[in-house]
């Protein structure tokens, strides 16, 4: 398995508040995502009911085939067979146990599908806080938050 991309921890104005609020409230956080996949042993199957991801909230006209990230390529593209990962008990605009952190794209396919339940990693914030970044770590210049 090959992880790439982050996960970014910060208000926006289309998916709301996504920072991690134990990390820092004054500045942006994002997860390498490739940094985590030691920590991937094992899947649980869980219900999307109770799984928040960025653009859960928004109407059809941008997620899926619209999606407002990718005009639908990703959302396409993905294999929603392969588990997405989740931090349990990380805060969410939701107020949901588990946070996405990686696969909405591939929640998004099984959810339009039907799905009640999926396969997915699942990390605690306690490990999670050892993987966050702030925009000035990336340039090389600040410690981690």
């Amino acid at each position: 398995m090959t992880l790439s991309g982050y996960h970014g921890c910060k208000v926006t104005a289309e998916y709301g508040d996504w920072r991690l609020h134990s990390v820092s409230m004054d500045q942006d956080v994002y997860i390498d995502l490739a940094e985590l996949e030691p920590l991937l042993k094992k899947t649980s199957e869980l219900h999307l009911s109770d799984i928040a991801w960025k653009g859960k909230h928004l109407p059809d006209k941008f997620v899926g085939e619209n999606c407002i990230c990718c005009g639908g390529e990703r959302y396409l593209a993905c294999d929603p067979a392969f588990p997405a990962i989740v931090v349990e008990g990380a805060n969410n605009p939701y107020g949901l146990p588990y946070r996405l952190i990686d696969g909405k794209h591939r929640v998004q396919r099984l959810w339009d599908g039907g799905a009640l339940v999926g396969l997915f990693y699942v990390l605690t914030e306690d490990q999670l806080m050892n993987y966050t970044r702030t925009r000035r770590d990336r340039l090389g210049n600040a410690d981690r938050p």
